[in-house]
């Protein structure tokens, strides 16, 4: 497997390739997966800011294309992963979403599951 490196990421030729590739890069760094618990939100602070943005704001993508905010507090209820998802989106520049998801986070807190 080639080296990860900005000039391999630059280079990939399709949205696919860029998906693939950081997705692997990400399955390297993170090898215990992805799951709302303290050890999660520990490796995320191990990538650099780009990936730890795209790694905690991932599960709450595929949360609103299937669902809503309130199964994927349900789903990944873990504050820390929250305040990581949070920033994340802030990281990418998501500011709106961003406003969006700290509302619905607050009313997560309010009504826990």
């Amino acid at each position: 497997m080639e080296e990860f490196t900005i000039e391999r990421v630059r280079s990939a030729e399709s949205d696919d390739e860029l998906f693939n590739l950081l997705g692997a890069e990400l399955t390297r760094r993170l090898p215990n997966g992805r799951r709302p618990t303290d050890e999660f939100v520990h490796e995320l602070h191990a990538l650099p800011p780009g990936l730890r943005a795209m790694a905690a704001t991932y599960e709450l993508d595929v949360s609103l294309a299937l669902d809503d905010f309130g199964w994927h507090f349900g789903n990944w209820h873990h504050v820390g992963l929250a305040e990581e998802t949070l920033a994340g989106l802030r990281e990418l520049g998501a500011a709106r979403m961003a406003e969006i998801f700290s509302a619905a986070f607050v009313r997560a807190k309010e009504r826990p599951c």
